[in-house]
């Protein structure tokens, strides 16, 4: 169960730094935003960026509107690695519990 959790952490972190990557497209003008594009690309895009989303509620929430732009960064990048923890424990504790559903039956 460990090794999942730490696939999850890893994999949230690379969903963390192509969230910031994809922010910092957008920001620039190199990628359209989700809602200049069309439905199916929008949907994508804001899975993608789905961390970069997260971090800024948790500035705001924080009370800090307008952080610097490497603090958004490394905050995308640890709220990936937060997701994607939170997704292989969820699969852990189905995999768990499926697990026991089945020796009682």
């Amino acid at each position: 169960m460990s090794r999942l959790l730490v696939v999850g952490l890893v994999c949230g972190i690379v969903w963390g730094a192509v969230a910031a990557v994809v922010f910092a497209a957008m920001f620039r003008g190199f990628m359209t935003a989700p809602g200049d594009a069309g439905l199916p690309l929008s949907i994508v895009l804001v899975g993608l960026y789905l961390p970069f989303l997260l971090a800024a509620g948790l500035e705001t929430a924080a009370g800090r509107p307008s952080p610097s732009f490497g603090e958004i960064i490394g905050v995308t990048v640890a709220s990936g690695a937060g997701l994607g923890l939170l997704g292989s424990a969820a699969i852990a504790l189905v995999q768990r519990l499926t697990r026991n559903a089945r020796g009682r039956s």
